[in-house]
């Protein structure tokens, strides 16, 4: 997941040109994506609107998926969500970063 997120991150990187706008920006992105999820609290103990917002963020699968690993239990769905999440990341960003780069260089 890391790998895909990264080349969010360097499309970020060609098209933003100040790089602590690109710092602010990644910020701003993956605050919600870390802080949504499930890692401290069960997913029914939130508030609805946060639960639904756990039940379709990507790290909140990657986490899950790495405490199953961690300390057993469940971790097919997980594990399948994370790398599905992966390979679509991948696939939308990759190329767009890839043809910011060519365009500038």
């Amino acid at each position: 997941m890391a790998f895909s997120f990264s080349w969010m991150f360097v499309l970020l990187g060609m098209v933003v040109r100040e790089p602590g706008a690109v710092q602010g920006l990644g910020f701003v992105i993956m605050f919600p994506l870390t802080f949504g999820t499930n890692v401290l609290v069960p997913t029914d103990t939130l508030p609805g609107w946060l639960q639904a917002w756990v039940k379709v963020n990507p790290v909140a699968d990657a986490m899950q998926a790495a405490r199953g690993l961690m300390v057993g239990g469940p971790v097919l769905d997980a594990v399948v969500k994370t790398l599905l999440w992966s390979v679509g990341i991948l696939a939308v960003f990759a190329p767009l970063a890839v043809r910011a780069y060519r365009r500038k260089t």
